[in-house]
């Protein structure tokens, strides 16, 4: 059996993601956060949910559930993002919207209704809402673009 050391992080930014890409090193890089600074959702679809309550009943009690936890247990955060990904509106983009919502292109247009519902969860926080959209197919360039800020 092994042993590891647990840290107890205190960190200032909780980050909602889709699953389907990785952007660790984006927060690190573009919000100057360290690793230590950021405690991150990382899900199919991101904060997808929270603007689709209507349809995906289920993962947006979830989602609800799951950031309300973490503002509780984390009292260090002062800031929440949520990042959806698309294909800037064509087929391609984020695979929750395509398979399990059944939309294509709403992934930016959804961002100012994440941050309502993220609003209302985080009563007291700054809440920060970005768009990746895909440059290549594929996805292996992607450029972020701030949708909504408060």
């Amino acid at each position: 059996m092994s042993e590891y050391l647990a840290l107890r992080r205190n960190p200032s930014t909780l980050v909602i993601v889709c699953s389907q890409l990785s952007y660790e090193g984006w927060a690190t890089q573009e919000l100057g956060l360290g690793p230590l600074d950021v405690k991150l959702i990382s899900v199919a679809g991101g904060p997808a949910a929270l603007a689709h309550g209507d349809l995906v009943a289920t993962d947006y009690t979830r989602m609800c559930e799951c950031v309300s936890f973490l503002l509780a247990e984390f009292p260090s955060i002062h800031t929440v993002i949520g990042i959806n990904h698309g294909n800037n509106g064509r087929k391609g983009g984020c695979g929750y919207y395509e398979k399990v919502l059944k939309i294509v292109g709403g992934e930016k247009s959804d961002l100012p209704k994440i941050a309502r519902q993220l609003a209302i969860l985080a009563k007291d926080k700054t809440i920060r809402t970005f768009y990746a959209g895909l440059v290549e197919t594929g996805g292996s360039k992607v450029v972020f673009e701030e949708v909504f800020a408060a």
